[in-house]
């Protein structure tokens, strides 16, 4: 007999629904005159790596500043990926995101489910999870950026990487764009292995 439960998908913020790096890049490039790099010259998933070191702790803050992550665009072809993903029959959709530690941005975590209000709808943000620690979340399928997804727990989630030039080295299966999530997705969420 089939099973009959839905498989619960859970999707990440930055760097796979909204476009953290590129926000970064340009309020670096504006405010210390710093290049203006594209994310794909991002080589790491550390944003301000890609700077001299004596602007490391400079860039870095720039995360930590209030509306910053209210401020980040939708990538190309997301928030329509992300409903026709929500649409599928057994599939229950989560945004699973990580927030600034609280001490240095009390902004991030609300500031992310204003995000998920304005680009979502208002009742996406009932279907938020944030934590410091994904391990800790259940469900089938993850789909972050970041290269490794490391906690207390062993995940029970199958990670899918939201392509990114600083986790290209992984041999996870990846979403290479949004407008073709439909070809990594669909065959995962039919396996039997999930």
């Amino acid at each position: 007999m089939k099973n009959m439960k839905k498989k619960i998908v859970l999707i990440d913020m930055d760097g796979v629904l909204c476009q953290y790096d590129e926000k970064m890049l340009q309020i670096a490039h504006t405010r210390y005159g710093l290049p203006l790099y594209t994310s794909e010259d991002i080589d790491s998933f550390h944003t301000e790596g890609i700077f001299p070191e004596e602007y490391h702790k400079r860039v870095d803050a720039i995360g930590d500043e209030e509306g910053f992550f209210e401020s980040l665009e939708p990538f190309p072809g997301a928030i329509k990926a992300f409903h026709e993903i929500a649409a599928l029959p057994d599939v229950r959709v989560f945004i699973c995101t990580s927030p600034k530690s609280y001490y240095k941005n009390q902004f991030s975590a609300i500031e992310k489910l204003a995000w998920v209000s304005k680009f979502l709808g208002p009742k996406w943000t009932d279907k938020v999870i944030i934590t410091r620690d994904k391990t800790l979340v259940s469900g089938d399928i993850l789909i972050d950026d970041k290269p490794t997804v490391n906690g207390a727990m062993k995940p029970v989630w199958t990670h899918v990487h939201y392509d990114r030039p600083y986790n290209r080295e992984t041999k996870n299966l990846r979403i290479v764009s949004w407008n073709r999530w439909e070809e990594v997705l669909l065959p995962l969420l039919r396996s039997q292995q999930l």
